[in-house]
């Protein structure tokens, strides 16, 4: 078997509608090598000197209840997230729970994904200084 130093690991991401892993390899003689991997084969990669197991990710909620009336809206708690571009379609992608039976996903163009960030931040913002909240 041959060896290949890398120097270092790019553009990873997780495809939630296959849940394979996708990343580059960086090396010095070989070039760039794109590797796509199972999610679970990733358990093989961690650092074997003996550092702790990474924690096993937090189990996603039941599933909610979907609104069936003009009005209502179902919520559910994220545990985990993902955000991707898609630059040939010129959308981001947003999966909450992505890999969960409750993932759910929607794309925006860049403008409103621009709008939604700048609402997050300042509902966080909000939060943690204890102003009153408006809706963004």
């Amino acid at each position: 078997m041959s060896t290949l130093d890398v120097n270092d690991i790019k553009d990873f991401s997780i495809a939630p509608d296959t849940q394979l892993a996708s990343f580059t390899l960086v090396t010095k003689y070989a070039g760039d090598l794109g590797i796509r991997i199972p999610v679970a084969g990733l358990k093989a990669l961690r650092d074997p000197s003996g550092s702790k197991a990474p924690k096993p990710l937090p189990q996603a909620q039941p599933p909610v209840p979907l609104a069936t009336k003009p009005g209502e809206l179902s919520v559910a708690l994220t545990t985990k997230w993902l955000a991707a571009a898609d630059p040939k379609r010129g959308v981001v992608l947003v999966v909450s729970n992505p890999g969960a039976p409750t993932q759910t996903g929607f794309v925006l163009k860049l403008k409103d994904a621009r709008e939604l960030a700048a609402a997050l931040i300042k509902q966080t913002d909000a939060i943690e200084t204890g102003a009153p909240s408006t809706q963004s």
